[in-house]
């Protein structure tokens, strides 16, 4: 079992495993130092340490951009809204769980039904029985997307579910998880997009060479 799905099985409060899993590679490559500024779609996958992640942040800040951060690009701005650091944000199960919980918000609201009364007390359902609907992972989608003020990413996300839940099983992994895909290849070279839209291969661009993680 890999680092990330490990992290993801351990971490996240989210019950739609491979729509995790998806995101992380979509967003971040799995890179668990990855920076990105989500006012240019610029990319950074050079850091190696917190201590160069945390100098590409401050300048991505310092020119007015909006970096996110870590292995599924939680915005720094949502950090001090669970009581974390930025810095706390690189390590990769706060990073897992700070996303799946608002995703897990995420998840309430396209469940919600008008004649639906509120339970008192949540009961969480079994990891190896949640398979989520298309249409269902489109609306939590849609929402993360508005919160992050990008487009696409249902359209880029939802194909690389698919192929996660077409995948075998595991038979190493009990639960079996109920991942969901993510991005195309680990390459930083997609072509430069002028809009925060989603039809590059990759959500992100290539790493501009004025801002990378070892610049001074």
């Amino acid at each position: 079992m890999d680092v990330l799905l490990a992290l993801i099985l351990s971490c996240s409060v989210h019950l739609d495993d491979h729509l995790v899993e998806a995101l992380a590679t979509t967003l971040s490559v799995s890179n668990q130092y990855f920076v990105g500024d989500l006012s240019t779609l610029d990319t950074y996958d050079n850091a190696h340490s917190v201590a160069e992640a945390r100098k590409v942040v401050a300048a991505i800040i310092k020119r007015g951009g909006r970096p996110a951060v870590g292995y599924l690009a939680v915005p720094v701005a949502w950090a001090a809204r669970f009581g974390r650091t930025t810095d706390d944000l690189f390590d990769g199960c706060v990073n897992i769980g700070i996303a799946t919980a608002m995703l897990s918000e995420y998840d309430d609201a396209c469940s919600a039904r008008p004649d639906r009364r509120p339970r008192p007390q949540r009961q969480r359902r079994p990891r190896s029985h949640r398979v989520a609907s298309h249409a269902h992972r489109s609306c939590i989608l849609r929402r993360l997307e508005f919160d992050l003020d990008i487009t696409g990413l249902p359209e880029h996300v939802l194909p690389e579910i698919a192929k996660l839940d077409a995948r075998p099983r595991d038979p190493d992994v009990d639960p079996p998880p109920a991942r969901s895909p993510a991005f195309p290849d680990s390459s930083d070279t997609s072509r430069v997009h002028e809009t925060t839209d989603w039809s590059n291969p990759r959500l992100y661009l290539s790493t501009p060479p004025n801002l990378s993680a070892r610049s001074r």
